[in-house]
């Protein structure tokens, strides 16, 4: 770890009085271009192809996730189309102690699905361990086809009584961080104890010219990266700064008093310079490492600090083949 300036030196600069972002929104796809659980190819069984938009919105004053999962399998003249009769996702390491599912509503229909929550994937019991993935914080599923999310495109959907997409369900989640958490690091958080890491995953059901076609797909973007914080940041108090991200990427944070995007050389920086911090990290998954890396926080116990923000990002590269690099959307850390 590198350290430029101790984030409690950081904190007794420069006070401002705007406010963080209260409602975050990120989305991922899943389709072909990601992972599977079915050979080295990401399709069902039979070779069928299949699809989804998921979009996550989160009211950070609220713990109000919104996750809408729309099915966008390709449509093959003859054949069934598969259905979504699961939705798997993660949660921002160590923030959210309790989800339940408050609402879920589809066009013309009310949806069944049932949730499963695991706050600690990194240990037993795993109640949602899907396929080849691992375990997953959410599982959103069904008892088998009926109910399951159709592709409201797809002339021919051979799974009784499917309900026509996009479905959104409403979550409440609460715990620590609750309101340090934000969409993109929800999105992005990877499994943990399963062969192939994925960041979200779907189960599909009834396609191809059988009908029967299935498997588990799922999203792994490299590399797609996130902040976040857990923990009270009052004077006084000590909160962790998070980073979380897809298996194998690199996390060094990177801290500044100054407002971002800058663009030095070509290259455009979410948060401003000076860096104030750095802090080396590691990568997510490897050598041992989970799929989250944590700093404390120490404020120092001033109330001048009230109203104090800065701002942080991500640099991360696929550590496993190094090429390029990138960098996680920047966050706003209010001193409250």
């Amino acid at each position: 770890m590198h350290t430029m300036r101790s984030l409690p030196l950081l904190l007794t600069g420069l006070l401002t009085s705007s406010l963080c972002a209260q409602i975050t929104d990120s989305w991922t796809i899943i389709n072909r271009d990601g992972v599977g659980c079915q050979g080295n190819e990401a399709l069902l069984t039979g070779g069928v192809e299949a699809s989804a938009n998921l979009i996550a919105v989160y009211d950070q004053s609220t713990g109000v996730l919104l996750l809408t999962v729309e099915n966008t399998s390709l449509v093959v003249p003859g054949q069934s189309n598969p259905v979504i009769a699961g939705v798997h996702l993660n949660l921002p390491n160590g923030a959210i102690t309790s989800a339940s599912l408050v609402s879920q509503s589809a066009n013309g229909a009310t949806p069944a699905f049932s949730l499963s929550f695991d706050n600690d994937t990194a240990s037993g019991p795993s109640p949602n361990d899907v396929a080849c993935f691992g375990n997953f914080n959410l599982s959103l599923t069904l008892a088998g086809a009926q109910g399951a999310i159709a592709n409201a495109n797809a002339p021919l959907v051979t799974a009784p009584s499917p309900i026509v997409g996009p479905v959104t369900f409403e979550l409440q989640l609460a715990g620590p961080g609750s309101s340090g958490i934000n969409a993109e690091a929800i999105v992005v958080t990877a499994t943990q104890a399963g062969s192939v890491p994925a960041n979200v995953g779907a189960e599909f059901r009834n396609g191809g010219a059988s009908g029967t076609e299935a498997g588990y797909l799922g999203s792994c973007d490299i590399c797609r990266t996130a902040l976040y914080t857990v923990g009270d940041t009052s004077p006084g108090q000590t909160f962790f700064l998070c980073a979380t991200g897809t298996y194998g990427c690199h996390a060094c944070i990177w801290a500044s008093a100054i407002e971002g995007p800058v663009t030095i050389g070509g290259v455009t920086l979410p948060i401003g310079l000076p860096l104030e911090v750095q802090f080396t990290l590691g990568n997510f998954g490897l050598g041992g490492a989970g799929n989250s890396f944590c700093v404390p926080v120490a404020v120092p116990n001033n109330q001048q600090l009230v109203g104090y923000e800065f701002y942080a990002a991500n640099v991360t590269f696929y550590a496993l083949q190094i090429a390029n690099f990138d960098f996680s959307p920047a966050v706003k850390v209010r001193i409250e």
